[in-house]
């Protein structure tokens, strides 16, 4: 078992990933075969870069204000549910960070992944279950999701109010395309 995490993309800052300015982690592996999920490239488990928490937490502005909190996405985190709940823990311990993690897997499935129950308990929100691609997110960018909340920092409400979509540039002159409803550019 490797001690980093296997990582298709790092944003530092987005808005479309959940609630508030968010940092967000895209995790590289997923062997649930979605039909019509709009991640593939996330998918091979020979892609992307082996990144330990440490480096991680270097991508990540833990020290802006602004940001509140941490989404982690994929490919599949439950996958590396080890060394997301070592990511996790970190964050934890070095900012006030929310945590919301988007999963594949149904909150019943997640039960017999080690780690999973420990990350439940440290994390907000989960949304979780597979996509559907006969019921497409057009009106609702979150209708192929069930909602775990672990707390009340957040509600329905609050995932009301996200934009659907995001074109962030970047300083080094990449264009990120992020948020619910990217598929249907």
């Amino acid at each position: 078992m490797s001690d980093k995490l296997l990582v298709h993309a790092v944003q530092s800052h987005s808005r479309s990933n959940g609630p508030g300015v968010r940092s967000v982690l895209w995790v590289q592996g997923c062997r649930l075969g979605c039909k019509g999920c709009f991640n593939p490239s996330t998918h091979s488990f020979n892609a992307g870069e082996f990144l330990s928490v440490d480096a991680l937490l270097h991508r990540f502005d833990i020290s802006d204000p602004d940001i509140e909190g941490l989404t982690i996405s994929g490919g599949e985190p439950f996958h590396q549910a080890k060394m997301i709940l070592q990511l996790i823990r970190q964050i934890k311990n070095v900012t006030t960070w929310s945590v919301i993690i988007f999963t594949g897997y149904t909150v019943d499935e997640t039960r017999k992944i080690p780690y999973a129950k420990e990350i439940m308990l440290n994390i907000d929100v989960l949304l979780s279950g597979r996509f559907d691609r006969h019921h497409p997110p057009t009106r609702d960018p979150f209708s192929n999701k069930r909602f775990s909340f672990f707390n009340d920092r957040y509600s329905l409400l609050d995932f009301q109010r996200i934009p659907d979509s995001e074109i962030i540039l970047s300083n080094d002159g990449w264009i990120t395309r992020t948020g619910s409803s990217i598929f249907n550019w």
